[in-house]
């Protein structure tokens, strides 16, 4: 077997044993774009009420092996993961929001439903909730399909791209009257964030918002690799790069 021969299978092993370290990945990136209106607005040095539509990018950077804070009530389909970083882009900034956690229940968690949930069946919905127990102040869009079949009672949370938007629902606070999917007055508790060395907060509006016209959510999960992966990835590319330049030697 010649040289260039061994070095390229040496290569796709490499690169092939990278590919099942990738699909296990236990990290993940939601994305989560939309519209705020003026029931919602930020407070702090500076800060501006919304106006009547105002586009918005929520990132969160969150991993399937920490706690899932809805573990406890047994619902299947649905996940609840503190971030380890939470970013609202908005108005031309980007605020970092406070993750939730037990010592600081007013941030967020980044907040995942597949379609078998006893909450809206057959839709899907991705979003972000301040207390995902209580059902706390948050944003969560729902739609009805994904890219990427998604049961996470049995595929677990999987990258994916959320498609056929119906409708979104916005909460200030927890439930305080009336039944959780006919609210009559829910509290409000602003969210922390900051900007710099500024502190900031967001409050948000009640309400629930159907697809229409000018008028649009979307929302994508996206793998992110294992560094071991990334590192095979780089050996493979490495390894690729040094028998090109061995093969233009020899020619």
């Amino acid at each position: 077997m010649s040289r260039f021969r061994k070095y390229s299978l040496v290569c796709v092993f490499l690169m092939l044993a990278c590919a099942p370290a990738v699909a296990r990945a236990q990290s993940f990136i939601m994305t989560l774009q939309g519209i705020l209106d003026s029931r919602s607005f930020i407070t702090g040095p500076g800060a501006t009420s919304f106006g009547a539509a105002t586009p918005f990018t929520l990132t969160g950077f969150f991993s399937t092996t920490t706690q899932n804070w809805v573990a406890p009530i047994g619902v299947s389909g649905f996940v609840a993961y503190t971030p380890s970083r939470l970013e609202l882009a908005v108005s031309g900034r980007t605020y970092l929001v406070q993750p939730y956690t037990l010592a600081n229940p007013t941030g967020l968690s980044v907040a995942i439903f597949d379609a078998t949930t006893p909450f809206d069946f057959g839709r899907y919905g991705v979003g972000v909730i301040q207390n995902p127990l209580a059902d706390g102040a948050g944003i969560v869009a729902d739609f009805s399909g994904v890219s990427n079949p998604l049961v996470i009672g049995s595929t677990g949370v999987r990258q994916t791209t959320f498609t056929g938007f119906n409708g979104v629902g916005v909460s200030s606070g927890v439930c305080l009257v009336g039944p959780p999917n006919a609210c009559v007055t829910n509290a409000v508790t602003p969210i922390p964030m900051t900007f710099g060395s500024d502190a900031y907060s967001l409050t948000l509006g009640s309400y629930s918002q159907d697809a229409g016209p000018g008028f649009s959510y979307s929302a994508r999960i996206t793998a992110v690799p294992e560094p071991g992966s990334v590192l095979l990835v780089g050996i493979g590319m490495l390894a690729i790069g040094v028998t090109v330049r061995r093969k233009r030697g020899d020619a």
